[in-house]
């Protein structure tokens, strides 16, 4: 959640519209894989997805820089405090647009959000297998 002094961790379940954007056809299946990333520390990754929904939604522009800011010193910064992952590269693009604009553009952090999302990828992937594994365990017993 996005605050005037910064970003909260989330303390809410997802919404529903979040849930919609992962098409996945049983809820059920979504929520298991939003514990197994948690227990991964993937939760910052989800927080900082449901951040730039928030983010992009925001229309003042003094507001919007504010919290591309704060997201960025959140979760993009070389030393941010709850990294997600992205690339040095795509931190630095960010810092620079940072810098140089005064009315952040609501799409600067669009590269790093589809590299968090490419990552939330490969974490399912991973669950997926590892459900598949335990599946596969069940039903020989």
């Amino acid at each position: 959640m996005i605050t005037a002094s910064g970003v909260r961790p989330r303390q809410q379940p997802l919404p529903e519209s979040f849930l919609d954007f992962w098409s996945f056809a049983d809820k059920e299946v979504l929520w298991a894989f939003i514990v197994f990333v948690g227990n991964r520390r993937g939760d910052d990754r989800l927080d900082f997805l449901l951040t730039l929904e928030e983010y992009r939604g925001t229309g003042s522009a003094a507001v919007r820089s504010a919290l591309a800011r704060a997201i960025f010193h959140e979760f993009v910064a070389l030393r941010a405090r709850r990294p997600v992952g992205v690339t040095d590269s795509h931190a630095r693009d960010i810092a620079d647009a940072l810098k140089k604009e005064l009315d952040v553009s609501p799409d600067v952090f669009t590269h790093a959000r589809r590299h968090v999302i490419a990552l939330l990828q490969t974490d399912y992937e991973a669950f997926r297998t590892r459900a598949c594994r335990s599946q596969g365990t069940k039903s020989e017993r």
